[in-house]
């Protein structure tokens, strides 16, 4: 075996290991499959394995490395011309400005990706900006934006029979029409993907999207739904270990218990503490900020008991 096929092999390895979500396994045969590309001068493997390892910086909380990554990446790609490399790795740098809250540096870093992914016809590239574009216009809250983006891509997705696409782009949809107020188009969009995520059997993903269907009932005040969702968006997170979902689906109960106008006795109070404390137990273990916001509340219910 050469000093190419060996380069090669490492980052097709190291592929592997990123895809099982081994990422920092990935990430150290990606620098050494940089280093050999390098070292042979070859452009195009360094641009691959620099983009690889932005990736895997990514998945592991390393923004600040994986957006150099991504930049000289993308860089590489631009100077060698090669045009589909270069789409990937302005998708992925959009990524990760979305990681670190930079939304319209996202937001331009997808558009560009996405007229490169269409000038070489890369469908799955195309898809990957459209969603990423919509994801960043939901951040910034620019909702007519994001609706489109979306609405652009499920229909790719659909025909491609792609049903995690699918299940993801209802339900980031429906947030983007909650946030609008429209929330009978909101309710079908979380349905619909609560129907795909069950499908799949992704829990933490049915549970997101029961979660936000509890949303849209609590806002049009039909609170038996909203109960419903919310209890079992919490049976589910808890299914799937996701511990934050459901210490939010506790303290979407506690909330509902004591705003529902007609529940406003001691008993009420006592049943929106006892989720809130639930909920508390859960931020604290995972010590997200939420705990005191929360804990606050609980002081403010129990001086009116």
């Amino acid at each position: 075996m050469n000093e190419l096929e060996e380069a090669q092999r490492l980052y097709a390895q190291a592929e592997i290991l990123l895809a099982q979500g081994s990422w920092a396994d990935a990430a150290n045969l990606f620098q050494r499959a940089l280093s050999a590309f390098n070292t042979l001068g070859d452009g195009t493997g360094e641009a691959l394995a620099l983009s690889g390892l932005g990736v895997a910086y990514l998945y592991l909380d390393h923004s600040g490395e994986a957006l150099g990554c991504q930049r000289n990446s993308l860089n590489v790609f631009h100077a060698i011309g090669f045009t589909r490399g270069e789409a990937r790795s302005g998708m992925r740098l959009g990524n990760v400005y979305t990681v670190l809250q930079r939304h319209e540096e996202a937001v331009n870093a997808f558009q560009m990706a996405l007229r490169l992914a269409r000038q070489v016809q890369d469908e799955q590239l195309v898809m990957d900006c459209l969603f990423g574009l919509g994801t960043a216009y939901l951040s910034m809250g620019v909702l007519t934006n994001a609706i489109d983006s979306y609405k652009e891509v499920y229909p790719i997705y659909e025909r491609l029979g792609d049903r995690g696409g699918m299940a993801s782009t209802s339900n980031n949809l429906g947030r983007a029409y909650f946030l609008k107020g429209e929330f009978p188009e909101a309710e079908r969009c979380h349905t619909r993907s609560f129907a795909l995520f069950q499908e799949l059997a992704n829990d933490q993903g049915a549970a997101e999207a029961l979660l936000n269907l509890g949303n849209v009932y609590y806002r049009r005040r039909d609170h038996a739904k909203a109960i419903r969702c919310y209890q079992q968006s919490r049976e589910l997170f808890r299914r799937s270990g996701h511990r934050f979902g459901e210490a939010i689906s506790l303290a979407n109960l506690g909330d509902l218990a004591v705003n529902r106008r007609f529940l406003v006795s001691r008993n009420a109070r006592r049943q929106a503490l006892d989720y809130w404390h639930e909920a508390v137990t859960i931020y604290k273990e995972i010590d997200s900020p939420k705990a005191e916001e929360l804990m606050e509340r609980i002081r403010e219910q129990r001086g009116l008991m």
